[in-house]
């Protein structure tokens, strides 16, 4: 995209086919200056985004642009926002600019605005005055800000350069928050493939969403520093970017996979204990939003592409691709994704698409299991109900699936404390009611359905008398 004409900064007054009236209103520059830099490999270049806000009253004529200011190489205005307020009962007009600029060289020290026609009295620098001087109608400004590269990861024998982007008051909360993005990196390519691209950046910037996992450049809300989204839009990169889904409607591929891989990082890195809890608050805002008549993950009726983002697509998509690791196990399943994604690699992909390469792995027909849980509604419904018989020492259990229309399919997991004895049994569930019965030396003192928090699931039980 071509740039507006610069010197040294690079904007005038004119650039944007204004040409500002002097008035002898003020102009308060502020600066937001993100901490880090970026190093361009082959030229050792740092690179830097600096932003600039401007608010001024002014009157102003139309006037011709004009590109004809010599260009500083080591400054890029790559961005500028002007928002005029006018009012009906004045003929000034209030306006404020905000320039993002972009350093491309080590040393810069000083920012030049031609500000012709306007009295600047003020100039800061992230809430810090800064220095600055006037003559013939521009403004030096005397940078302070400090600029840092942090991190790099090897790509297929290639350096991979991570760039954060911070502002300097949030600098110790960016660095805290995005610190472990290198191990994010690192731990996906070893479980997954290669990075798929270059370089990655995390950029602190407005955004609607709480992170955009833009290819090599994800956005991240400027008041978000969770390591959840971290971890959530760098899985994107490989589910998302580099394989994307052929159609909206198959949105879970994306964003079931960075949900489900966001959190196998912490799997991984903190423990069991933290994944099992980020998934049990998953299936919680699950419930919470379709407890009550679920449509299916797959939903052709919806053509509002925005309603797509639910927790169909985030957190029942992560709780299928779970629920396939437990079925399948850990070996063929993570043999299949990494199958999946080397298949996929820079192409389309369909639901069909993921079932086939995933069935390769397990040996077996997994057209059930995607049958009901992505193109069929809802989740199982468990009521057991057990009853020891001391004459036979046996325990009698029924399950009743108590859920509407869908009636699941799933190898389920049931413990039995019965004394110093917990036993564990698994049992397949595949019909609107079932008994099952066991063997035991003593009457149990409890029964857990699906202990390790395999399942998406309600499951109530209780001991008949």
């Amino acid at each position: 995209m071509s740039r507006p004409g610069q010197n040294d900064c690079g904007l005038r007054t004119t650039d944007c086919g204004l040409r500002i009236a002097d008035c002898g209103l003020i102009a308060e520059i502020v600066s937001s200056n993100p901490q880090s830099a970026i190093r361009n490999p082959q030229s050792n270049v740092s690179y830097s985004l600096f932003v600039l806000a401007l608010l001024l009253c002014t009157q102003f004529i139309y006037a011709f642009a004009r590109d004809d200011y010599p260009r500083n190489a080591a400054i890029d205005a790559i961005h500028y926002r002007l928002r005029l307020m006018i009012r009906e009962t004045s003929e000034e007009i209030q306006a404020e600019a905000e320039i993002l600029f972009e350093l491309k060289e080590d040393g810069v020290k000083t920012i030049a605005l031609d500000l012709r026609g306007l009295t600047v009295v003020q100039v800061t620098e992230d809430k810090r005055a800064a220095k600055f001087t006037r003559a013939d109608g521009r403004v030096q400004i005397s940078l302070s800000g400090s600029y840092r590269n942090l991190g790099m990861v090897k790509r297929e024998g290639a350096d991979l350069e991570l760039y954060y982007y911070l502002f300097p008051r949030d600098r110790d909360k960016g660095i805290k928050g995005y610190g472990r993005a290198l191990q994010m990196i690192e731990f996906y390519s070893n479980l997954i493939g290669p990075f798929p691209y270059e370089k990655l950046a995390l950029v602190q910037s407005s955004t609607r969403y709480g992170g955009m996992e833009n290819a090599s450049n994800i956005f991240l809300a400027e008041d978000t520093f969770g390591e959840g989204v971290v971890a959530h839009e760098i899985a994107h990169q490989w589910f998302g970017d580099a394989v994307t889904e052929a159609d909206w409607h198959h949105l879970w591929l994306s964003e079931g996979f960075a949900t489900y891989f966001g959190h196998l990082f912490f799997e991984r890195a903190d423990g069991r204990d933290k994944f099992v809890q980020l998934m049990l608050n998953d299936k919680e805002s699950y419930l919470k939003e379709y407890g009550k008549d679920p449509p299916p993950i797959y939903d052709p009726s919806i053509t509002d592409l925005l309603k797509l983002l639910n927790a169909n697509s985030y957190q029942k998509g992560g709780w299928v691709l779970h629920m396939l690791r437990y079925v399948m196990g850990d070996e063929k399943f993570f043999a299949g994704i990494r199958d999946y994604y080397r298949t996929y690699r820079d192409r389309n992909a369909l639901t069909d698409d993921f079932r086939k390469v995933m069935e390769f792995h397990y040996g077996q027909p997994l057209a059930w299991f995607f049958k009901q849980w992505i193109f069929e509604s809802g989740y199982p419904i468990y009521e057991a109900v057990w009853k020891w018989d001391e004459s036979t020492r046996e325990l009698r259990i029924r399950v009743r699936q108590k859920q509407e229309k869908t009636v699941f399919r799933m190898p389920v997991e049931i413990e039995i404390k019965a004394g110093k004895e917990v036993r564990r049994e698994v049992i397949k569930i595949d019909e609107r009611e079932q008994n099952f019965t066991f063997k035991l030396d003593a009457k149990p003192q409890g029964l857990t359905i699906d202990p390790d928090e395999w399942l998406l699931k309600v499951a109530n039980v209780s001991e008949v008398k």
